[in-house]
């Protein structure tokens, strides 16, 4: 709860489209899609995509269609890697979309030791705004 306060923060903040969620768990989705306060930032997923509701993994509950799990979470790894920011757990899909995209902002939320502070993050956005600005400015 207390990352999601965090992350609508700073999305309305930097004006955030959208936040695409790649989650197995529908329990993970339906909080965030509740708890998420009506700002101008769209929470996007995968539509209709099987997720568990319970502690198994995804692919012990949707054993029988292997194909359209495998071919979901290709989507998901390749949403993720076009993304600007991953937020995220240890998760092999995670490190996919990293290795895709090696210049995405990675913060893993179950690394301790190398969790971007919010303060860091805070001077990250600033920084790519900066950025942008510059490049629209050279542009014209």
């Amino acid at each position: 709860k207390r990352a999601l306060v965090e992350f609508q923060t700073y999305a309305d903040l930097y004006h955030v489209g959208s936040i695409y969620v790649a989650t197995d768990d529908a329990r993970v989705l339906e909080t965030i899609q509740s708890d998420w306060r009506q700002s101008s930032t769209m929470i996007r997923s995968q539509p209709n995509a099987q997720r568990s509701r319970g502690d198994a993994p995804i692919f012990d509950v949707f054993q029988g269609d292997v194909h359209r799990t495998n071919t979901e979470a290709l989507v998901d790894i390749y949403a993720m890697s076009r993304c600007q920011i991953l937020v995220h757990g240890f998760s092999a899909m995670s490190e996919a979309a990293l290795y895709i995209n090696p210049g995405l902002l990675s913060i893993n939320l179950d690394d301790l030791q190398r969790n971007m502070t919010a303060d860091a993050f805070t001077n990250w956005l600033h920084d790519r705004q900066i950025a942008k600005q510059r490049q629209h400015s050279t542009t014209r």
